[in-house]
């Protein structure tokens, strides 16, 4: 295995347009989230007098929906995508490729069909959001099915990195899911947060992160790398990380303006930090 991705420059212009626009955006995005925040969960307002002209104008014309409905929308193309490629591929799958695409598959197994079920939130999420976030998952999804069933190549040494790979991969999926999780149910049996539901959550990494889960989701996507040797997962991690990083920042942040109380007489709460453990 080339762990050095040996297919940097693919000969298919789709992957390099896809990675090409991604790169292109990742920056801008990453540099624009330290100053604007993207309006669902804790930023999101529905009282239409205190937000701003644009989002006003957006909620004209583009719904809210139920966050359940929206993970499923944003997470389906993960997986529809992937069944795509297994059957229009079928001449260049081989067991290796099948268990590289596996860990991607079942993360957004998760995201699209069993979390939306285990959590119960009254969030909306402005409809141009869950689109937005549709699309990318769509493109990325071909980028990376692409990459490993047509330029990816698996030799001997592919179990070494599979199998680091894929312990790294569960530590990151456990540290996302237990996050998830633990954070939805401390917020259902407080009924007396912040705007009916908004808690500091306490426990596992939010001892140490107020972003557990993204900090999780981080750890997925590197240990993806290793697994699958392309091109198309590093541009995946850089995309992801380009969101996870400022968002974490905006939510720390978040945080300490509406529990300052707690975050001055907390010790720990006030060494928290947001996304990376005793870093960050």
């Amino acid at each position: 295995m080339d762990i050095f991705f040996k297919d940097l420059y693919y000969s298919d212009i789709i992957n390099n347009y896809i990675a090409f626009l991604f790169l292109m955006f990742d920056v801008p995005i990453f540099i624009s989230l330290f100053f604007v925040k993207i309006y669902y969960g804790k930023f999101y307002n529905s009282d239409l007098e205190e937000v701003n002209w644009f989002q006003r104008l957006l909620r004209k014309y583009f719904p809210v929906i139920s966050s359940k409905k929206a993970w499923i929308i944003q997470g389906s193309p993960g997986i529809f995508v992937t069944l795509f490629y297994i059957v229009y591929a079928f001449s260049h799958i081989t067991l290796k490729k099948i268990i590289v695409i596996f860990p991607f598959f079942m993360h957004y197994i998760h995201r699209a069909f069993i979390f939306p079920f285990r959590i119960h939130s009254s969030e909306n999420i402005p409809l141009e959001i869950t689109i937005m976030t549709f699309i990318s998952c769509f493109f990325n999804a071909i980028m990376i099915n692409r990459s490993i069933f047509y330029f990816s190549n698996y030799d001997k040494e592919f179990w070494l990195f599979y199998i680091f790979g894929m312990i790294s991969f569960g530590i990151g999926a456990y540290i996302n899911i237990f996050s998830d999780y633990s954070m939805a149910k401390q917020r259902s049996e407080n009924k007396h947060g912040l705007n009916g539901q908004y808690i500091i959550p306490k426990g596992f990494f939010f001892d140490y992160i107020s972003c557990p889960n993204y900090f999780g989701e981080i750890i997925e996507w590197l240990s993806f790398i290793v697994i699958s040797s392309s091109f198309g997962s590093l541009v995946f991690f850089v995309t992801n990380v380009s969101f996870l990083f400022p968002r974490s920042i905006q939510i720390h942040e978040w945080y300490k303006e509406n529990f300052k109380n707690e975050f001055n007489n907390d010790k720990d709460l006030s060494e928290r930090k947001a996304i990376l453990p005793f870093l960050y």
